[in-house]
């Protein structure tokens, strides 16, 4: 079979697509493994905080390298694969997703959320106090679950994202921590962006 030869500008740009999608093609099947892998929390080897992401073969289990110090490990977040990381969009940087809530803290919430409210307002709590008083009431609905509801879901032990700091915080400590920012706010004082 004779060769083809490319004569114009025009093959040689439709070439040059051509090859380009193949690049991309063979980059998704090299990783498409990777990518069957389950997204879960993990700890920033940096930094020690929590970002949700995949697990990469050169980083011990259940740790890797978080969102937040992709700049501070001067990680091209555009680049391909990283020797010691892996590779961004399929380990780190895979996006924001929502971690999983348990139902019976979604349920206990709003009743503990009231209770912030109206300690707030009786007993004219800080938001230290107001976020520990949450943080009580959400560790006695966790400590209510069944062993099988605590390894169904983890997210209370490890973190959740708090989109204010841009960083990831214990899951009850966040959502007390919201708690007591709603309470502040409707009692007139101004909430606080820690947790």
């Amino acid at each position: 079979m004779p060769a083809t030869v490319i004569t114009t500008t025009a093959q040689a740009e439709t070439f040059l697509k051509h090859l380009g999608a193949c690049e991309k093609s063979a980059k998704r099947n090299l990783y498409s493994s990777e990518l069957k892998r389950p997204v879960k929390w993990m700890e920033c080897t940096c930094c020690g905080g929590y970002y949700y992401g995949r697990q990469w073969w050169g980083q011990d289990t259940g740790y890797g390298l978080g969102d937040c110090c992709v700049k501070f490990c001067h990680v091209d977040p555009n680049g391909g694969e990283n020797q010691s990381y892996g590779v961004p969009g399929i380990h780190f940087l895979i996006g924001q997703i929502d971690p999983p809530t348990h139902p019976a803290i979604t349920a206990a919430t709003p009743a503990i959320e009231n209770t912030a409210i109206e300690a707030v307002y009786k007993s004219d709590l800080n938001w230290k106090e107001t976020r520990n008083l949450a943080y009580d009431a959400l560790c006695a609905v966790v400590s209510a679950m069944s062993n099988e509801d605590l390894a169904w879901n983890d997210w209370y032990t490890r973190g959740c994202f708090d989109e204010g700091l841009r960083q990831y915080h214990r899951g009850l400590l966040a959502i007390a921590g919201r708690i007591a920012n709603t309470a502040q706010e409707i009692a007139g004082q101004p909430p606080q962006e820690t947790t």
